[in-house]
């Protein structure tokens, strides 16, 4: 299994370097998470945490995301029920119960920002430039 990874990364490497400087940094995001979209310039790579939702990360060009920059995909809790707990992905005969996976959307982190954290309140922090 160590042959192949190292063979794996070795091709990525290969890949990166016959890329514009500009597309480096963004094509690293894109081989460890497929299915977001990077803009041009942009560098960092954040952890990426999804919650079995269809929500999307789209990051603009020339965003700078700082060392241990989490962001969260899905995951809501429902505040309207009887309990914020989420009981449809604990217990599997409650899986199937409609509305039980909340999610406010695609996250969209636009162009020409910094990504520093996450506040405790679960909101992003951005610092724009403009």
């Amino acid at each position: 299994m160590k042959f192949l990874q190292k063979l794996k990364e070795r091709k990525e490497r290969k890949h990166l370097k016959r890329l514009e400087k500009l597309e480096r940094s963004p094509e690293k995001i894109r081989l460890r998470y497929p299915r977001y979209q990077v803009g041009v310039g942009t560098y960092g790579i954040p952890e990426v945490m999804e919650f079995g939702d269809d929500t999307v990360l789209k990051v603009g060009s020339y965003t700078s995301i700082a060392e241990g920059v989490k962001i969260l995909l899905g995951g809501g809790h429902r505040t309207d029920w009887v309990s914020t707990f989420p009981f449809p992905r604990m217990i599997d005969e409650a899986r199937d119960i409609p509305g039980s996976n909340p999610t406010k959307g695609d996250v969209v982190v636009g162009s020409d920002c910094w990504a520093v954290g996450i506040a405790p309140t679960g909101s992003a922090r951005f610092h724009s430039r403009g």
